[in-house]
């Protein structure tokens, strides 16, 4: 999703970790 674009690597992360929990509210955050 992030892939290329690297404005915060801490939110990249951080998504990508949420993401394996499943947590649709982590979306929402980042976006």
């Amino acid at each position: 999703v992030f892939a290329g674009i690297d404005p915060d690597l801490d939110a990249q992360v951080e998504f990508g970790a949420f993401q394996k929990l499943g947590d649709p509210t982590t979306r929402r955050q980042v976006v």
